[in-house]
């Protein structure tokens, strides 16, 4: 389980009554653990360890201000469009609010930082890379005690930073973590432990790529993008800026207008497991979603239904755990189960959404 809001009390690293530890001879950590946010969330966000600001910030502050303390601003836009925080959300109220659907921490919950040349401690980038040879022992220790066991309402973990480097490490150890269930995706991401693990642009004011990565075309931009799709975030916009639009081979989706209409049902398939509504099977039933957040706020989704006839529900956004389905009443017997269904846009039906239950609108 994720650590409740709150400093955590953690002495694994610390000689009994030492509140200051030092596992390699240019390394050092302070004992100050803490965690913020919601215990059963959706969304994990994970830094690398408090840096000097955020341990201040510990030590003398309030605790709620302690969490990515002077990038605020900038992580809060990363977090909108991704879609973990709604769009009039303030990421202040989230990282204060212990029952929210977004929790925050680190990969190394404590203050750690090493010293450079000059025999500085720091905590800066090309530091960081150096930890997982150097102090691997005290990553191991975190991660399985804070990562290894996490809440199924998990789905996706936020890790900060996209150097190729740190994503190495990352990755390796993620699967170190769960090497029956890791598999990576792209550049960016991999699932793990049924989950997906994405590294964005780290909203530090240091980094000067992070305005690209949020905005241009540039190489920063192209991580972005590779994120999007791992999330399955704006694909159908991707599919209409494109002058000849690209839609799937396999997929068909008749246009439809809004407010939605009925979608045709094919005779009911007997799936194994569901139970199918005491409905007529010729009943017409409509399903609809409104995005509710990033570019295509406002617009109209209903089921995705593929050239076969069929729909698809999943528990999860991987491919192996899709079930196809032949009517909407099946449909509905599984959204009742907890299954999400794929709907998209009918003006621009490319790339699909999988969408929870409880954003889905049942119409008669």
């Amino acid at each position: 389980m994720l650590p409740k809001h709150g400093k955590i009390d953690c002495v694994a690293c610390y000689s009994p009554g030492e509140k200051e530890a030092f596992p390699h001879a240019l390394w050092k950590m302070r004992n100050d653990p803490g965690a913020w946010g919601g215990t059963n969330p959706e969304w994990l966000v994970l830094g690398f360890s408090k840096g000097s600001t955020q341990a201040d910030y510990y030590d003398n502050g309030s605790f709620d201000e302690v969490a990515f303390a002077g990038m605020r601003p900038r992580l809060e836009r990363i977090l909108k469009h991704l879609g973990a925080l709604e769009a009039g959300e303030s990421l202040d109220a989230a990282i204060a609010n212990p029952a929210g659907n977004v929790a925050f921490g680190s990969l190394i919950r404590c203050s750690v930082a090493r010293q450079d040349e000059s025999g500085k401690y720091q905590c800066s980038g090309p530091l960081i890379k150096k930890s997982f040879k150097e102090i691997p022992q005290v990553i191991s220790t975190c991660t399985n005690r804070f990562l290894k066991e996490m809440p199924g309402s998990v789905n996706t973990v936020v890790m900060l930073g996209n150097d190729s480097g740190y994503i190495k490490h990352c990755q390796a150890l993620i699967r170190d973590l769960f090497p029956e269930a890791f598999e990576k995706i792209n550049d960016v991401a991999a699932k793990a432990d049924g989950r997906l693990w994405v590294h964005v642009a780290h909203p530090s004011g240091a980094n000067g790529h992070f305005e690209g990565w949020m905005e241009s075309q540039s190489e920063a931009s192209r991580k972005r993008k590779l994120v999007e799709e791992a999330l399955g975030l704006f694909l159908a916009d991707s599919a209409n800026e494109e002058s000849e639009p690209h839609q799937e081979p396999e997929t068909f989706m008749p246009k439809m207008a809004a407010p939605p209409v009925s979608i045709d049902d094919v005779p009911t398939l007997n799936s194994p497991g569901v139970t199918v509504m005491p409905e007529k099977s010729d009943e017409k039933r409509q399903l609809y979603s409104r995005v509710k957040r990033g570019k295509k706020a406002g617009a109209l989704l209903v089921p995705h239904r593929y050239k076969d006839g069929c729909y698809i529900v999943s528990m999860t956004r991987f491919e192996e755990d899709q079930i196809r389905v032949g009517t909407i009443e099946e449909v509905i017997a599984y959204i009742r189960k907890g299954y999400k269904l794929r709907m998209s846009d009918p003006e621009h039906p490319a790339g699909p959404s999988l969408i929870s239950p409880g954003s889905i609108e049942f119409g008669e």
